[in-house]
């Protein structure tokens, strides 16, 4: 009986430690911010360009 309530106590702490890992790496994708590689003028006016640009036949 006291192997199975040993086995459920290292099963929580084992569990908290997950728990415990999981927030930290969701709290350091919550503080890294990704820049982005164009500006939206720069997507607007390549956007403009290929649809202006002359069709392959």
């Amino acid at each position: 009986m006291s192997f199975i309530v040993g086995g459920i106590i290292n099963y929580l702490y084992l569990l908290k430690l997950i728990i415990e890992i999981m927030a930290k790496s969701q709290d350091a994708k919550k503080t890294a911010k990704k820049e982005p590689l164009k500006t939206a003028k720069e997507k607007k006016e390549d956007k403009r360009n290929k649809k202006n640009s002359p069709k392959r036949d």
